[in-house]
């Protein structure tokens, strides 16, 4: 099974799929992006925060609109079947690219130049789990799917600042203290929390939590266990994905209501 399968994702122009969380969120949107282009799609993917500069292999046109004439035109005279990376400027001495505003990317959404539009939308410092800042995540109010991803990495682990990203908001939302080891309830209140994972998410998005780093069988077993608890406690998520981004084979179990 795909990613793209997975996310059963809606037959519409211009499908805008934002990616919160830690764990993952770089290399499975990009790998969806792939994904995606097999099927003679046109996939733009952006942020509204700030991403690595990806490499020349991971897209086919790259458009940054402070540095290009014609960033309409530009958008749409790409192929069916390209990665389009946009935008808004180039951050040299740190090697990222500057996102756009929620407000611009709606924008583009409705101009429908593209099929599918990817788009990071907070940051996790390469932890594997995190709690948003005031000011995040930053979700474009046109989204149509949310993707909250946990990497498996940090299960049973001590609360600290080795594993968590913004540590003292994770405290607050998850209800724990620094030094508690992570457990399925602390994730559970980590996606329920109005705070937490999901934090203002646009209402008729749908939401899929993405546990990724799941590598090996024991702990898929674990992974389940704590999914089915989740999923079981969280009436807002439309499925529980189980993931190892890694692997050829990306995508271990799904648990979905639709």
């Amino acid at each position: 099974m795909t990613i793209a399968e997975a996310f059963q994702l809606p037959h519409t122009k211009s499908c805008l799929i934002s990616f919160v969380g830690a764990g993952g969120k770089t290399t499975c949107m990009f790998t969806l992006a792939e994904e995606l282009i097999q099927l003679g799609t046109k996939v733009l993917v952006t942020t509204t925060t700030k991403i690595w500069y990806p490499e020349a292999s991971q897209y086919d046109r790259l458009i940054i609109q402070s540095r290009s004439e014609g960033f309409w035109e530009q958008l749409n005279a790409a192929e069916p079947g390209t990665i389009i990376v946009v935008a808004q400027d180039v951050l040299w001495r740190v090697e990222k690219l500057k996102g756009f505003s929620p407000e611009f990317l709606d924008t583009v959404r409705h101009a429908g130049l593209v099929d599918y539009i990817l788009v990071e939308a907070d940051g996790s410092s390469n932890k594997p789990v995190k709690a948003p800042a005031e000011h995040e995540p930053v979700v474009p109010a046109s989204t149509d799917l949310v993707v909250g991803l946990t990497g498996f990495d940090c299960y049973g682990k001590p609360i600290d600042g080795n594993t968590v990203f913004r540590l003292n908001e994770f405290c607050r939302v998850s209800g724990k203290s620094a030094g508690q080891n992570i457990d399925a309830t602390t994730l559970l209140s980590l996606i329920r929390s109005p705070y937490g994972l999901f934090k203002a998410v646009p209402a008729k998005a749908k939401k899929i939590w993405m546990f990724n780093q799941v590598d090996t069988c024991d702990m898929l077993k674990i992974a389940e266990d704590v999914s089915q608890y989740i999923f079981s406690q969280s009436p807002v998520l439309n499925a529980i994905i189980l993931s190892a981004l890694n692997h050829e084979q990306p995508i271990k179990k799904v648990m979905s209501r639709r």
